[in-house]
């Protein structure tokens, strides 16, 4: 599950922080560089992170049913992007 496979980043999530290298620029959701986000999004607190070959995401705080549907309409992957 994506729970088990986010258990990696579990503890700087915790931490409330971003994991990142040397950027300045940020936003709600960390920095334009940064492998792990971690922000709020409705009544849910998510730790997102990329790796060199999916994105896995963690549900910090709120319920876990329905939390990947919500992600999917937020960051609206059901779009076409050609």
């Amino acid at each position: 599950t994506n729970a088990a496979r986010m258990d990696d980043i579990h503890n700087n999530a915790r931490k409330g922080g971003v994991v990142s290298s040397n950027s300045t620029t940020k936003s709600a959701w960390g920095t334009h560089d940064a492998t792990e986000w971690v922000g709020p999004l409705g009544d849910r607190v998510f730790s997102v992170r990329e790796t060199a070959t999916t994105t896995l995401f963690r549900v910090i705080h709120g319920p876990t049913d329905g939390a990947e549907d919500c992600l999917r309409v937020y960051f609206q992957l059901e779009t076409a992007l050609a």
